[in-house]
């Protein structure tokens, strides 16, 4: 099994600096840990084995603010300070996320 997420919220750059953060607070506090604490679970009861873990980032480019203001516009509908400094950063933009890609192999779960 292939288990891939991202384990932060996403940042947006121009040029070399950080212009915002996509705020994602029930990502964050729910879904995010609800998620690893049931794989963890399922790993220890056996039913997966950890194989192999890589962390990377994901990096989205983005010719202009439009571009990706249009892309983002559901989780940015309530982030008017963050969709401003998008619309007003010089392009390229980068989205970037820290990701985690997990290979589990199939456990034998004990009864």
């Amino acid at each position: 099994m292939l288990d891939l997420h991202p384990v932060c919220e996403e940042r947006i750059e121009s040029g070399d600096r950080v212009i915002a953060t996509i705020r994602e607070p029930e990502f964050v506090a729910v879904h995010l840990p609800n998620a690893e604490e049931g794989l963890a679970q399922a790993v220890r009861d056996g039913l997966y084995v950890l194989e192999a873990e890589e962390h990377f980032e994901f990096r989205e480019y983005f010719d202009t603010p439009a571009e990706l203001l249009q892309r983002r516009r559901e989780l940015l509908a309530e982030q008017a300070d963050v969709a401003r400094r998008i619309a007003a950063a010089a392009p390229p933009l980068v989205a970037i996320q820290r990701m985690v890609l997990r290979r589990f192999a199939v456990g034998r779960p004990s009864e």
